[in-house]
């Protein structure tokens, strides 16, 4: 089976590449230069480190610097007051040691200050190196080596007579310190000293297991085993005296040597080479630099230069590429590849197609390639299409609309013309599935053919509505009657092969780009689809649905050349800008650039390939690469996000006091927040996602890493910050819990207070008004009192004594009249007064009683059968005294009309309520009258106004000779409102 012994041989020869490559020392760093331009405090960095998890720490010009990934400068929050930093070192449990020129200073993982540990120079001289253990820091002076435990208590181990100490090293209990006399080695367990004054000169030392390397400042580096300081291993000479070294992480088993004039140099079991340093930015290398401190952490390796500080990537390459190498003549001709193909009979062959170089049959473990077409004529000069027969010759598609059929054997070229009268070239050339004697061929102007492979014969699929410019095509397995294409122009085409039928997809859910450039068929008549302009696409057949991912998703922000399905679900894409892969499940995009072993950042759209067993071939400037998707080590792991500064109306609040959560007034409300991921192997990879809640309804994805938050309103809010990592990976998100407190007139207790104020003062004002009630009801009853019992008695006792002075039998006739007419009269002011006293006594402020009173002054008026009296229930509804006054007049006057003016014989009063209102009628059997003749009486009119000053509703039914009804009706609703509003 050739397809698994290819997989087989790209497995093992990869992983053999890969582990040689993590084993030998790197050729080439692909370098992040930072400078004071981008905010380092000087351009000379003494010493540079980096805590796990935080970020990473520079001596710049005796100023402590920070860089987070996002940001590069002095902090604000950790600082040392000023003072001048004259050495730095990081512990594996995170903590960051510091020295100055008269004391020793740690801060802790977690903290943002650093604390004073001690004072050394005092009795052992100025501090040189800093060692950091589990435990403390080892300390070498000008004339000692202490070690400073973490409570800051200092305990020397012995004293030094050659001279200061350079460097220190520790491998279990043995310390050894370097200095200019010579290596003095202490065993901290039986507390013995051994001195070795032979190699003097020594300024580095580095140790890894049972390994000890030392350099001097003639550029001379030593294997030395710890615990005897004798040689186990050749000398290597560098270019320049060592100034520091550093045991990798990365690659076992070296060493990185930095030196003053020669850059930066690995040291390996295989011998030591200079690492050429290459600037990210310009791609430029960077010769003789002064590398004055070395720092690899978590597959980062930071160096301080007197050039400023570089950063560079050293984990194992994930990635093993075939470059453009001028030392091998044997190798890829040109660097440019054009289109790759992985041979399925021949395992650790690739067919290579270059610009202007030819065909390329490239032997992996050799790294050696075969040529032909070498002439930049010749339409095979710039191979676009490749494909291999089960016999082993190839088809071709070069500059021109024609196919080729090569056979390497024998080097015969057999030419089968498809569209000679258009221009253009092969695209793409794809097996039929199936068929293994037919061919799709793709062009650039011609549309697509059918080629029997067998015949020569290339068939053109024109029919309605066809696309011209095809770049490639693909069918489901258990489809393959219908075959799909991406097109330039006309979108996604699908094309039933029985009938010669072109249909375009247009899928709900997101609208395709017409132009396309590649299309793989997944299982579930899934499509995924690249696209020019910069997205990919997944289109469900099976749904008519679709899904867009771009550069707001994390896509590179350039053309999707080549789509790739996994066998775990992922999704790979080569761009113009680097390979990436989707994972779908977790909506996660990874990107891979140079940095990561690919040839380059720029892969072409050509140079694509997937084998029928998974392994993925892409290529483009400086070569190609190969590799088993399964084999690519995932990042993961989240990396936090961390916060870096808060400001608030561009004030800086300490962070310590800021994660507390912040708590500010209404009129501080304009937040602003600094914050960094913390996987500095990648830092341009990084992401975040940001969401103020309390504000905010979703995340907001950003390459920034700063939020601001002006004028924020009264509120509870939890400012939200995630980050991915290298990969692309999402961290947890880190919360800062903000507080803006509303002004105080908008606060609770200030609403409490006014409604308190208005309560207390409202109960003073009801207080107060009950208090008058009470005593204009006191003096109403004595009003009541006096009227009754003074005044009627007096005009009563009157009444009286006329009675008896008209009773005398010498009075003449005239004046007897008089005098009782004048006896009637106080009679009627009695009458009246009585009335006058019932309205101003309060104890009959109710309806019943003005019920109860109209009743008994009916009756009165009615004796002698003049009529009837008809009473029914009435509530005893509260009642003011202009009320009950209207009131009872109107009632007053009704009856006194129909028994004084109305002639008539007999009357009938009701007098009741409903369910809500109240009423009365008067009735008569007398003379009436026209309610609408213009002389009604004064009665008429006076109660009139009386029922509308009331609110009531007053009807008259009467006619000339037919007597007249008078009824009023007032509702209760009316009432007590009035007695409300006169209370």
């Amino acid at each position: 089976m050739p397809s698994l012994a290819l997989r087989r041989a790209l497995t093992v020869l990869l992983a053999a590449l890969i582990a040689g490559g993590a084993q030998g020392q790197p050729r080439t760093l692909l370098a992040r230069h930072l400078t004071p331009a981008d905010g380092l405090s000087s351009l000379r960095v003494d010493a540079v480190a980096h805590p796990p998890g935080g970020p990473v720490w520079i001596v710049a010009g005796e100023t402590l610097d920070r860089y987070d990934g996002a940001r590069l400068g002095p902090s604000a929050d950790d600082d040392l007051g000023g003072r001048p930093v004259r050495l730095l070192a990081a512990s594996e449990a995170g903590a960051l040691w510091a020295a100055t020129d008269a004391a020793l200073w740690r801060r802790d993982a977690g903290t943002h200050r650093f604390a004073l540990v001690a004072d050394v120079s005092a009795t052992q001289g100025a501090p040189r190196v800093l060692l950091p253990d589990g435990e403390g820091v080892w300390v070498g002076t000008d004339r000692a080596v202490t070690h400073v435990s973490s409570s800051g208590r200092p305990r020397p181990v012995g004293p030094l007579t050659n001279g200061p100490v350079r460097a220190l090293a520790k491998d279990g209990p043995v310390l050894v310190a370097a200095t200019e006399g010579g290596l003095t080695r202490f065993d901290l367990h039986a507390r013995r000293v051994r001195r070795d004054r032979r190699r003097r000169g020594l300024t580095a030392l580095a140790v890894r297991g049972d390994t000890l390397w030392a350099g001097d400042s003639a550029g001379r580096v030593e294997r030395l085993h710890p615990a005897t300081l004798q040689p186990s291993g050749v000398t290597a000479q560098l270019g320049a005296a060592v100034s520091s070294m550093m045991a990798s992480r990365a690659h076992p088993g070296v060493v990185w040597g930095g030196t003053r004039g020669s850059g930066l140099w690995a040291v390996g079991p295989g011998g030591v080479r200079e690492v050429a340093i290459v600037r990210k930015r310009d791609g430029r290398v960077l010769r003789g630099v002064h590398v004055l401190s070395v720092e690899e952490h978590d597959g980062t390796l930071s160096l301080g230069t007197t050039d400023g500080l570089l950063q560079a990537e050293v984990s194992r390459p994930r990635f093993h590429s075939a470059t453009y190498a001028t030392d091998r003549p044997d190798g890829l001709r040109t660097p440019n590849v054009m289109s790759v193909h992985a041979s399925r009979r021949d395992p650790g062959v690739v067919w290579v197609g270059t610009v202007g170089g030819g065909l390329h049959r490239y032997h992996w473990a050799m790294g050696r390639a075969d040529r032909w077409f070498g002439d930049p004529s010749h339409p095979l000069s710039v191979p676009f299409a490749i494909h291999e027969t089960a016999g082993g010759a190839l088809w071709l598609g070069g500059t021109a609309p024609t196919l080729f059929r090569f056979d390497p054997a024998t080097g015969h070229t057999e030419s089968v013309p498809l569209a000679p009268d258009r221009g253009g070239y092969v695209t793409d050339i794809v097996p039929v599935r199936g068929t293994p004697d037919a061919l799709w061929v793709a062009t650039s102007e011609a549309g697509l053919f059918r080629l029997d492979t067998a015949t020569r014969q290339a068939t053109a699929l024109d029919g309605p509505g066809a696309p011209t410019y095809v770049w490639t095509a693909d069918a489901f397995p258990d489809a393959p009657g219908v075959l799909y294409t991406a097109t330039q122009g006309a979108g996604l085409m699908r094309l039933d092969v029985a009938s010669g039928r072109w249909a375009r997809v247009e899928p709900a859910g997101c609208a395709l780009d017409d132009r396309l450039v590649s299309l793989a068929a997944a299982p579930g008549r899934v499509l995924w689809i690249g696209s020019f302009e910069n997205r990919l696409f997944r289109v469900d057949l099976a749904s008519g649905t679709c899904r867009v991912w771009g550069a707001a998703e994390g896509l590179p922000d350039e053309s999707v050349g080549g789509v790739f399905l996994d066998g775990h679900g992922a999704v790979w894409v080569s761009t113009n800008a680097g390979l990436a892969r989707l994972d779908p499940e977790a909506d996660v995009i990874t990107r891979f650039d140079a940095a990561d072993g690919l040839p380059s950042d720029q892969l072409y759209y050509h140079a694509r390939d997937q084998t029928p067993t998974g392994e993925i071939l892409v290529g483009g400037v400086d070569g190609f690469a190969a590799f088993d998707p399964a084999a690519v080590e995932i990042d993961t792991t989240a990396a936090p996000v961390r916060l870096t500064s808060v400001r608030v109306d561009g004030e800086r609040v300490p962070l310590a006091e800021a994660l507390n959560g912040l708590r500010l007034p209404h009129d501080r409300n304009d937040l602003a927040v600094e914050f960094a991921g913390t996987d500095l192997r990648r830092p341009d990879a990084i992401r975040y996602r940001v969401r103020l809640v309390g504000a905010e309804d979703r995340w907001h994805t950003t390459d920034r890493a700063e939020a601001r938050y002006p004028l924020l309103p009264p509120g509870q809010y939890t400012l939200r910050v995630a980050a991915t990592n290298r990969d692309g990976y999402w961290s947890e998100p880190t919360d800062l819990a903000v507080r803006i407190l509303p002004p105080y007139w908008l606060r609770p207790w200030f609403w409490a207070l006014v409604a308190g104020l208005v309560g207390a003062v409202g109960l003073v004002a009801h207080r107060y008004r009950v208090a008058q009630l009470l005593r204009v009801e006191r003096t109403r009853r004595r009003i009541a009192d006096d009227l009754h019992d003074d005044i009627g008695s007096k005009i009563s006792s009157v009444a009286l004594r006329l009675d008896a002075a008209r009773l005398s039998p010498t009075l003449p006739e005239a004046e007897r009249a008089r005098l009782a007419h004048l006896g009637d009269t106080a009679r009627a002011v009695v009458a009246d007064l009585r009335d006058t006293v019932w309205l101003v006594d309060a104890g009959h402020d109710d309806l019943s009683s003005v019920a109860d009173r109209m009743e008994q002054f009916a009756r009165h008026t009615l004796e002698g059968g003049r009529g009837t009296v008809e009473r029914g229930p009435v509530p005893k509804a509260p009642l003011d005294m202009e009320a009950r006054r209207d009131l009872y007049l109107r009632f007053t006057e009704a009856l006194h009309n129909a028994v004084r003016h109305a002639e008539a014989g007999r009357v009938a009063v009701r007098i009741g309520s409903d369910d809500d209102a109240f009423r009365f009628e008067v009735a008569d059997d007398g003379r009436g009258f026209d309610p609408a003749a213009g002389g009604a009486g004064r009665g008429m009119r006076t109660m009139r106004r009386r029922a509308d000053a009331l609110g009531a509703t007053l009807a008259v039914d009467s006619a000339p000779g037919e007597g007249a009804r008078v009824a009023v009706r007032v509702l209760l609703r009316a009432l007590s409102t009035r007695y409300r509003a006169n209370d």
